[in-house]
C-alpha cells in the first residue's frame, strides 16, 4: 500500500485501514492480561488507599465543581467507581485504573491517524504494548490518581489535533475543545497541551496554518465553556484552586537546582523502562545518518509526536531547576515517547511484511515487567523482613487495621456521634475512609484559621466554645490541643507494624469543652503546616 497524501479539503479522504484481525486480538489478551494483574494486586498486598486516593474517596462523597488543590474529575470518576464497585479499596480505585488500558489502545488510533497504513496500525499496537507495560502506568496503574484522566484526554486530544491540522474540518476541532475541556477537569496541567497546539498550528501541513482561522479558536471556546463550572466554583471561594496550583509551580520546601533537575531526568528515563529508552536511541542513531525516512506527511507525523512530549517535558525540568518536580509532572509526555520509540521499532512508513519489530521490542516488554514486578512483588519475594525503604508499597500499609483498632473509641455510647478531629491532612482522610461505616463526621484542628488545604477550607473546627470532640492523633500528649478543651481522657491506643523497622501509632482521646482557638495556653505546641501537594 502506497502511503497517502496529506488529508485536505479537497484530496481525496484517507481508505482507513482495519485494526482487527490476529494481532489485535493479541493486543487486547496483552493488556487485558496486565489489567487483570493490577487488579488481583490491590487485595494481594493488603493495600490500603494512598492519602490522596482517601481524600478523593472523601470528594466523591461531598461532588462540587471544585476542591481546593484539584478540579472535581477526579471525585466524579471514583463516585462512579463506587456506585459500580462498592466502597472496598478495589472499588475505588478500579474506574481510574482501567483508564490507562484504554489510554494504551487509543494510542491505535492516533497511530493510524498520523500513518494512515496497515505500518501505521503496527506501530500503534506496538506503542500500546510498550505503553501497558512502561513503570509509568505499571506503578501509577495501582492508583487512583488525576494523572490517569490527564495522560487519557492528553492523547485524545492529540488524535483529534492532529485530525484538526490535517483536515481543518470543524468537527475536529470541536473534539480538540471538548477532550482539553474534560483533561482541564482533570488536572490544570492539560493547559500545557496548548504549547503542542501551538506547534502543530504551524509545524504540521494542513489546508491552513497558524491561528488566523475559525478552527483554533473554537476549540479555546469549548474547553473554556467545558472548564466554566471550575472557574465559577473557584471565584465563589476564593479561586483555591488556581492559587494553590501557581504556588505549588512557582515554589517548593525542596527547592530546585542541578541535582534536583538531573534525578527529574534520570527518573523520566525509569519511567520509560532502561531497555525502552537504549532500544529507542539506538535505533534513533541507526537511521539518523539517514535522516527520517519517507514522504513530508510521514516527517511530519515524527515532528508531531515531538511537539506532543518536548514541551511539556521542557516545562517540568524548568520547574524543576526552579523548584524541584515530582516525577509524574510530565506523565502525559510517555505517550508521544512511546509511538516514538514503537515507530523507530516498527518503522510504519515501511509495508507491513517489510517490519517484524521483535528482538528490541521483546527486550523492552520483558525488562518492564520483570522490573516493576519485582518493584511491586519485593515483598513476596524477600518476605516480611524487606527493608521498609525497599516496599514501595508501604506507606499504603496497615491503616486499615489501625483504624479497626481504634473502633471502639468511637462505637462507646458516651463517643458515638461525636465529630471526630485530627490535626492533618493525613489523618482526616484515612479517618474519614476508614471509618465510613461509621458515618463520622471529621473536621480538622484550626488555630491560626489558615487555608492550606481543602479541610482548612471546608472542615476546620468552628471558634464556637463547648464542642465535644474525639481526637486521632499520632502523639500520646496532645497537649497543645488538650489544654483547650476542659477535660481530655485517652480512649485507646493502637500499633501497627507496616514492615520490620516501621509502624503506625495513633491515639483517640475525648475532649470535651472547647475553650474556642484564642488566647492559646503556655506550653502550646504551634499549629502545623500541612500544605497539598
Amino acid at each position: 500500500m502506497t502511503t497517502p497524501t496529506t488529508p485536505s479539503k479537497t484530496t481525496t479522504a484517507p481508505q482507513w485501514p482495519g485494526v482487527g484481525g490476529a494481532s489485535m486480538w493479541m493486543l487486547l489478551a496483552f493488556v487485558g492480561a496486565l489489567f487483570a494483574y493490577r487488579l488481583w494486586m490491590v487485595p494481594h498486598s493488603g493495600i490500603s488507599l494512598f492519602f490522596d486516593e482517601a481524600q478523593y474517596w472523601d470528594w466523591s462523597e461531598h461532588l462540587a465543581w471544585g476542591y481546593f488543590s484539584k478540579p472535581p474529575l477526579i471525585a466524579g470518576l471514583i463516585w462512579l467507581s463506587t456506585h459500580l464497585f462498592g466502597d472496598s479499596v478495589l472499588g475505588v480505585k478500579a474506574v481510574v485504573m482501567a483508564l490507562y488500558p484504554i489510554t494504551a489502545l487509543s494510542m491505535v488510533g492516533l497511530a493510524r491517524a498520523l500513518w494512515p497504513t496497515e505500518g501505521g496500525v503496527r506501530t500503534g499496537m506496538v506503542a500500546a504494548a510498550l505503553f501497558a507495560t512502561i513503570p509509568t502506568v505499571a506503578l501509577m496503574g495501582l492508583f487512583a490518581s488525576t494523572d490517569a484522566p490527564l495522560i487519557l484526554c492528553w492523547t485524545l486530544a492529540s488524535w483529534a489535533l492532529w485530525r484538526a491540522q490535517a483536515t481543518d474540518q470543524l468537527r475536529y476541532w470541536v473534539a480538540v475543545g471538548v477532550v482539553c475541556g474534560i483533561g482541564l477537569l482533570g488536572k490544570y496541567t492539560m493547559a500545557a497541551f496548548a504549547l503542542t497546539a501551538l506547534w502543530t498550528l504551524w509545524g504540521v501541513p494542513g489546508p491552513r496554518r497558524g491561528i488566523l482561522r475559525a478552527g483554533p479558536w473554537v476549540a479555546i471556546v469549548m474547553a473554556a465553556l467545558m472548564l466554566s463550572p471550575n472557574l465559577i466554583w473557584n471565584a465563589h471561594n476564593g479561586f483555591p484552586t488556581l492559587h494553590h496550583t501557581a504556588e505549588l509551580t512557582t515554589s517548593s520546601n525542596r527547592g530546585g537546582g542541578v541535582v534536583p533537575t538531573l534525578v527529574f531526568v534520570a527518573g523520566q528515563a525509569l519511567m520509560l523502562g532502561p531497555v525502552a529508552v537504549l532500544a529507542g536511541l539506538w535505533l534513533l542513531r541507526r537511521s539518523a545518518n539517514g535522516g527520517v525516512a519517507g514522504t513530508a506527511p510521514t516527517k511530519a507525523s515524527y515532528h508531531f509526536l515531538w511537539a506532543m512530549s518536548l514541551p511539556l517535558q521542557a516545562i517540568a525540568v524548568v520547574q524543576a531547576f526552579h523548584a524541584d518536580a515530582h516525577v509524574n509532572w510530565a506523565a502525559p509526555s510517555m505517550v508521544g515517547f512511546c509511538l516514538l520509540i514503537a515507530s523507530r521499532l516498527s518503522r510504519p512508513e515501511l509495508p507491513l511484511a517489510a517490519v517484524r519489530p521483535r528482538g528490541w521490542l521483546m527486550a523492552a516488554l520483558a525488562s518492564n515487567i520483570v522490573l516493576t514486578s519485582a518493584v511491586l512483588q519485593a515483598r513476596d519475594i524477600a518476605g516480611p523482613t524487606l527493608p521498609s525503604r525497599l516496599d514501595a508499597l508501604v506507606r499504603m500499609r496497615g491503616w486499615q487495621e489501625v483504624f479497626t483498632a481504634l473502633a471502639p473509641a468511637i462505637e462507646q455510647a458516651d463517643t458515638r456521634g461525636l465529630p471526630v478531629l485530627t490535626e492533618s491532612r493525613l489523618l482526616i482522610t484515612h479517618a474519614a475512609y476508614n471509618w465510613r461505616q461509621h458515618g463520622v463526621q471529621t473536621v480538622i484542628w484550626n488555630p491560626q484559621r489558615t487555608v492550606n488545604n481543602h479541610y482548612e477550607l471546608t472542615r476546620s473546627l468552628p471558634n464556637q466554645a463547648g464542642a465535644d470532640v474525639v481526637l486521632v492523633t499520632e502523639s500520646s500528649n496532645p497537649a497543645g490541643i488538650a489544654q483547650r478543651f476542659a477535660s481530655s481522657t485517652l480512649l485507646r491506643s493502637a500499633k501497627v507494624a507496616v514492615g520490620p523497622d516501621r509502624f503506625i501509632e495513633l491515639h483517640a482521646f475525648v475532649l470535651r469543652g472547647f475553650k474556642g482557638y484564642d488566647t492559646p495556653p503556655n506550653g502550646a505546641q504551634p499549629a502545623r503546616r500541612d500544605n497539598e501537594d
